[in-house]
């Protein structure tokens, strides 16, 4: 082993380039931190490809970890009460969205204002949610 720009060098044989002495668990560590194969390559004065030829499966570790975290922080978050958490959760694990439908009468309203509901059907949708009808609806809404 000898020493070359302050990393220890490590030679295999007599063939190649000798090998930087790269540690596994250095670039778990900065791929964990969200570092791309680039910036881990000139962190330790190499290229792009000897990272990703040497290291594939550390960085792959390193970045599932990450996940993993902020998975945890986004749960956390929802616990908490955070409403803008929970509805990014509820749309990217469980699939729902913000598109409404309703159905009255066997038709179908997508995504309709209550402005564009007739009396009826405003009522109807009143009655679905347990919302109190008012004794009068306003004047001003169309339908």
């Amino acid at each position: 082993m000898k020493k070359i720009k302050g990393k220890t060098i490590e030679r295999k044989g007599k063939k190649g380039r000798p090998l930087l002495n790269i540690k596994a668990d250095e670039v778990v560590a900065l791929a964990k931190l969200g570092a791309t194969n680039i910036e881990i390559a000139e962190f330790f004065g190499c290229s792009d490809d000897t990272i990703v030829n040497r290291f594939s499966k550390n960085l792959i570790q390193g970045r599932a970890a990450r996940k993993i975290k902020l998975r945890e922080w986004q749960w956390r978050a929802a616990e908490a009460g955070n409403v803008t958490m929970l509805i990014f959760l509820g749309k990217a694990i469980l699939g729902q969205s913000e598109k409404s439908e309703v159905t009255v009468k066997g038709r179908m309203y997508q995504n309709k204002a209550l402005e564009e509901m007739s009396d009826e059907e405003l009522i109807l949708e009143c009655k679905k949610y347990g919302i109190p009808v008012p004794d009068k609806l306003p004047e001003k809404r169309q339908g």
